[in-house]
Formats: C-alpha cells, sequence, structure tokens
C-alpha cells in the first residue's frame, strides 16, 4: 500500500517535471534574447501559490492541464514595449516558440536512457524463434527474417512490430522482410488476434521472438535515439489515424488518463520489485514527453506549433499578420482544445470509476 502511494506521487511529479521542463524552454529561451516574461506558471486555473521575484511572477495553478510562460509582446499593447517578443526577428520568435518542444525532447531522452543503462540487451527486429502453433511460419515467415515494413509502417524498433500490428484493421498484414541479403514481400499474412474490451475490431499479436542485441556503447545510444524516433513516428502516425478515422476519441487520454496508465504500469512494475516499477515510470514518462513535444508543434491555434505557422507567414509575405486576428484564432483554437481536454479527461475519470 505505501509503495502504490509512492508510485501514484512519483507520476504525479514527473507529470508536473513534464510541464516544467516544456514551460522552462519558453523561459529560458525569452530571457537569453532579453523578453521580458511576466509570468511563468505551471498547471491552468486559479492561482494556489504566486511569487513575484524581479519583475516575473511564478505561480501553481490548481488545474494540472498545461501551463503557460506569459512574454511581453503577445497582445497588441504591449508590441512596443523595448523588451517585447515582437522586437525579436522572426527566427528568434520560432526559437522561443518551439524550445518548450524541444525541452520535452530532451526530457524524453533523459529518462529513455536512465533506462536503458540498466538493460544488458536489447529487442532487435530479427526472427529468433516461433511460439508453439505460430501461425505466420505457415505462411513464409522465417528465423533470421529481418522485418523492415508491416503495411505500410516503415520497422526500426522492436516497438514498431507493435504498434504496425496493433493498428491495422484486419486479421492480415502485408509484412516485408529481408533474407539472406533479398529483399521478400509477403501480402495478407494471417496473426493470431486479441480482442480488448475498448477496441471495435481485434488487435494483431506476433507469434514470434526476437533475437537479442548486447549492450556496449553504440547499441546503447542506438536503442536510445531508435526509440525516441520510435516514439516521434508513432505519435505523428496516430494523429493522423485519428484525422482519417482509423482511430477513435476514446483511445485518447487526458491528465487523469495519463496518471492512471502510469501507475497501472507502477503496479505492474511493483510486482517484482521497486526498481522495475520506478523504470516503467521513466519509461512511460520518456513517451509521455515526447507525445507532449510532438503534439505541440503540430499546426494547431494555441499550440506552439499554431504559433510557428503565423512566424512562418510572415517570414514569407515580409510583414506579420494582424495580432486581433492571430490572436483571436488562438482564442477560438484555445477554447476548442480546452473542451476536448474536459471532455476526454471526464471519459478517463469514467473509466477509472466504472469500468477498471
Amino acid at each position: 500500500m505505501f509503495e502504490n502511494v509512492i508510485m501514484i506521487f512519483l507520476s504525479i511529479f514527473l507529470f508536473f517535471l513534464l510541464l516544467l521542463a516544456h514551460e522552462f524552454g519558453h523561459f529560458f529561451t525569452a530571457k537569453s534574447f532579453g523578453v521580458k516574461v511576466k509570468e511563468f506558471s505551471i498547471g491552468m486555473g486559479p492561482a494556489i501559490y504566486k511569487k513575484l521575484k524581479g519583475k516575473t511572477l511564478y505561480s501553481i495553478r490548481s488545474l494540472p492541464l498545461g501551463g503557460y510562460c506569459e512574454l511581453e509582446g503577445e497582445t497588441k499593447k504591449e508590441q512596443n514595449n523595448s523588451r517585447s517578443l515582437a522586437n525579436l526577428p522572426v527566427y528568434k520568435r520560432a526559437i522561443i516558440t518551439s524550445a518548450g518542444a524541444f525541452m520535452n525532447i530532451i526530457i524524453a531522452f533523459l529518462f529513455m536512457a536512465i533506462v536503458l543503462v540498466q538493460k544488458n540487451q536489447y529487442a532487435s527486429t530479427t526472427i529468433s524463434k516461433f511460439t508453439e502453433n505460430a501461425v505466420t511460419c505457415n505462411q513464409g515467415l522465417r528465423v533470421n527474417d529481418k522485418i523492415i515494413k508491416i503495411n505500410d509502417f516503415r520497422i526500426n524498433t522492436f516497438s514498431d512490430i507493435s504498434f504496425a500490428l496493433a493498428t491495422s484493421n484486419s486479421e492480415f498484414a502485408n509484412v516485408t522482410v529481408i533474407r539472406r541479403n533479398d529483399t521478400l514481400n509477403f501480402t495478407s499474412i494471417k496473426f493470431k488476434t486479441v480482442h480488448i474490451s475498448n477496441k471495435k475490431s481485434p488487435v494483431l499479436v506476433r507469434d514470434f521472438f526476437v533475437k537479442p542485441v548486447n549492450k556496449n556503447f553504440f547499441s546503447f545510444i542506438g536503442q536510445v535515439f531508435g526509440e525516441i524516433f520510435s516514439t516521434v513516428r508513432v505519435t505523428c502516425r496516430s494523429f493522423w489515424l485519428l484525422l482519417t478515422g482509423r482511430l477513435d476519441i476514446s483511445d485518447m487520454s487526458g491528465p487523469i488518463g495519463i496518471v492512471d496508465s502510469v501507475k497501472t504500469v507502477a503496479k505492474e512494475g511493483l510486482k517484482s520489485s521497486i526498481l522495475d516499477a520506478i523504470n516503467s515510470v521513466l519509461f512511460i514518462m520518456s513517451i509521455i514527453s515526447v507525445n507532449l513535444g510532438v503534439i505541440n508543434l503540430m499546426p494547431i491555434p494555441a499550440l506552439d506549433g499554431g504559433r510557428i505557422v503565423f512566424l512562418l507567414l510572415e517570414a514569407l509575405l515580409k510583414r506579420p499578420i494582424k495580432p486581433e486576428i492571430e490572436e483571436k484564432i488562438h482564442q477560438i483554437g484555445f477554447i476548442i482544445l480546452f473542451a476536448l481536454i474536459v471532455m476526454i479527461s471526464l471519459k478517463d475519470l469514467y473509466k477509472m470509476i466504472f469500468i477498471t
């Protein structure tokens, strides 16, 4: 019981750390370029802690739904101030805007490195043997085949295999492998499936094991970069599947769902040891951090990516978009995003109380 409480608090602390890292990216680059930071806040809504230091107000707010770094010059009235964001050239404003997302990627690298440096071996994408009663070995796949593509998804890491199979909308998948330096394409290979309660269609599962890769400096660095790159691709791919209707909005998780998922992973890890639980939490937090970074860079109003779009338009048109127009678009985007977060959070809360 005590260990479970520790894991819950660790999960909440690390989630806040991700938000803090994101906002610190904006904060640090803004300060470096001489822009006045009016407020640095973790969380949204009513403030539960505020402290003015220098000319910056530091605050912690009651709703753990994000955070913000309010800069001088983000509104029309402040654009003539000497420490205004608007006085900077476009490329410096783009650096400040994107710095939060890149800080999340850096934190993800750190967490992933901590987890992977403890392992003696890593999983490859080369088949080592098949499980008992495997079906894929009867349809062309062989031991020593290196899987490089499933359907239209390129396979770089072991994690890619699971994602590609899980997002297939059929009991069959097209698989491309390298066998003795030859590239072979197998179409409509039938996989074993499992039914998951919140999924409409069965999910494909692999019926084979993969060869291990021994740890050395190069395999460790390659594995860390591979896992982060894979997570970036999976995040972008998932967003595209959501837009095209192949993923449902019910598959998304908000802050409540994230904390609950981390708690679940931690409880599984605790069955073996507290170190395994901590490593499991760090691993999933690394993935969440990448998700935060990538999603924030998407060209959506109110997000950093949406603001970068306006900076690109300014660079192309050689003049800024009218501040009142940009501000109105971001306000509408914020309202939509906030409503989406609330809706997803209520869904997560319902699942926690009535389903799990």
